[in-house]
């Protein structure tokens, strides 16, 4: 009978350290479950869902509901990043924001200069201020035409001389300053045919090719679509030889060996046509001081010089290109 009562005591106590075993093997779970109430902790497992108290029940939704917004705002976070390029503020406040579960929104900054200005940022810097649409203009080659003129330093002379026909054309290569100022250089040349006359009619029809080497200098304004630009300008004239007809003989070279420089005031326009092509006019005054030798004799002889001093007007036909 004792025997059989120490049996019993060994038999009870072996069941109970079996099943207080297996509870400990139950609660030995991954962290991250809510457990039951049969283990004092916050965790929970799946397949004892069923079995739960309320507040364990209670405690699986609020983890839920935190899991769906950690998710939420770790994709919000995602998303502003492949926007913005992870500045600043989307990985500081732009994630408390996104946390919270809203979508943050940003304008990225924009440098200042406009059309044509200048980058501060160290980008490339036109020399051309204010240029439309980052226009980088540093040089032109334009080609003028005389279309009018009015020579007044050829009135008040004797003999008379009048211009019958001109033609006037130039080359000019102008090159422009990180200022708006532009160096002028320029190569023309003048074919004048004129008539000669004294107080019993007209002498002779006379012509010369004189040839010219312009400096200048011009400040440019550029609006929109138009450049606009006055300047000053010395033209250095070589006077050519003159062609004197003689009667019933080959007509007569003269030398005039005269070299003049000159002062003159320009103020043109070009539009601005394909990005590189200039169309405009200019309109010049300058003084002039010409020498040049003519004859009052019906065979080329006496021979006399004309100092011709005064004020010629002009207005240009402008074409050419800019790069």
């Amino acid at each position: 009978m004792l025997m059989f009562n120490s049996l019993s005591k060994i038999a009870a106590f072996l069941l109970m350290m079996t099943i207080s075993v297996v509870l400990e093997a139950q609660c030995a779970h991954p962290v991250g479950n809510p457990c039951s109430r049969t283990c004092n902790t916050n965790y929970y497992h799946p397949f004892d869902l069923e079995k739960d108290s309320k507040q364990s029940k209670k405690d699986r939704k609020a983890y839920e509901r935190d899991l769906k917004h950690a998710r939420k705002a770790f994709k919000n976070q995602q998303k502003a990043r492949s926007l913005y390029g992870g500045r600043n503020g989307v990985n500081g406040v732009g994630a408390a924001v996104g946390t919270a579960g809203y979508r943050m929104t940003r304008t990225p900054k924009t440098r200042s200069g406009g059309i044509g200005g200048h980058n501060h940022g160290g980008g490339h810097r036109h020399h051309g201020k204010g240029l439309p649409g980052g226009i980088d203009e540093r040089v032109s080659l334009l080609w003028n035409y005389n279309i009018y003129s009015v020579d007044d330093y050829m009135d008040g002379q004797f003999p008379d001389m009048e211009v019958e026909e001109s033609v006037e054309t130039s080359l000019n290569l102008r090159v422009l300053t990180g200022r708006n100022f532009a160096f002028r250089f320029g190569a023309g040349f003048r074919e004048l045919d004129y008539s000669l006359s004294n107080l019993s009619g007209r002498l002779y029809d006379g012509f010369r090719k004189d040839y010219t080497l312009i400096l200048g200098l011009e400040k440019h304004f550029h609006l929109p679509i138009v450049d606009i630009y006055p300047g000053i300008f010395v033209p250095i004239e070589f006077v050519g030889d003159e062609t004197i007809p003689v009667l019933f003989e080959e007509d007569l070279k003269v030398e005039n060996d005269n070299v003049r420089a000159s002062l003159g005031f320009l103020l043109g326009a070009n539009v601005r046509v394909l990005r590189v092509l200039r169309l405009g006019a200019e309109i010049n005054a300058s003084y002039k001081d010409v020498k040049q030798k003519v004859s009052t004799g019906l065979n080329g002889d006496k021979l006399s010089e004309l100092n011709l001093k005064g004020m010629r007007y002009s207005v240009d036909f402008v074409i050419g290109i800019a790069f």
